[in-house]
């Protein structure tokens, strides 16, 4: 699934989307926005989005382990890339946990 794909079925459906991907791993493909990844740190994520324009979510948010920091400092912004993770809920951003790069 893109990223595009993952928005725009929270724009059309709400609360419903939020429940239909509640606890489920999803493989998302997008552009690298931002990458916030230091040795040590317990919080490590990378922003992904999408070629269209959204009105409320812009991005999904990639958390992961410490020990993918080494992967995650190799990224750059703009690059594409796919991340594999578990959904966990949406605010501002889709976040997703428990995530892996997909090669």
């Amino acid at each position: 699934m893109t990223v595009d794909q993952l928005l725009s079925a929270y724009e059309a459906e709400g609360a419903a989307a939020d429940a239909r991907f509640t606890g489920k791993v999803l493989r998302i493909s997008g552009t690298v926005n931002r990458i916030q990844a230091r040795e040590g740190s317990d919080i490590n994520y990378i922003t992904l989005g999408g070629a269209g324009k959204r009105i409320f979510l812009q991005e999904v948010r990639c958390f992961f382990d410490r020990r993918a920091v080494p992967e995650l400092v190799q990224l750059t912004t703009g690059q594409p890339t796919t991340v594999q993770g578990k959904y966990d809920g949406s605010f501002v951003n889709v976040r997703m946990r428990d995530c892996t790069l997909v090669r």
